[in-house]
């Protein structure tokens, strides 16, 4: 259930992009700079909430999980 919530987001942030009907080189560069940074601080936002210890995602899922999944996020390894 998580991992489905945290997916839909990174599409949300995937999502947000312009449409431009005639796109130069320029314009591609700024709109891969600009998701990667949604990307990135959607990103740290997760891993703010994966260890935030919040009572609902505590109960539900455990603080041993919730910190191993914030390692696994931290070190790259999915």
């Amino acid at each position: 259930m998580v991992l489905a919530i945290v997916l839909l987001g990174a599409a949300v942030v995937l999502w947000w992009l312009n449409s431009d009907t005639n796109p130069t080189m320029v314009d591609w560069l700024t709109e891969v700079g600009r998701i990667t940074g949604l990307l990135a601080g959607y990103a740290v936002v997760v891993l703010l909430a994966l260890m935030a210890r919040a009572p609902a995602l505590e109960r539900g899922i455990g603080s041993d999980r919730l910190a191993r999944w914030h390692a696994l996020e931290v070190a790259g390894t999915p």
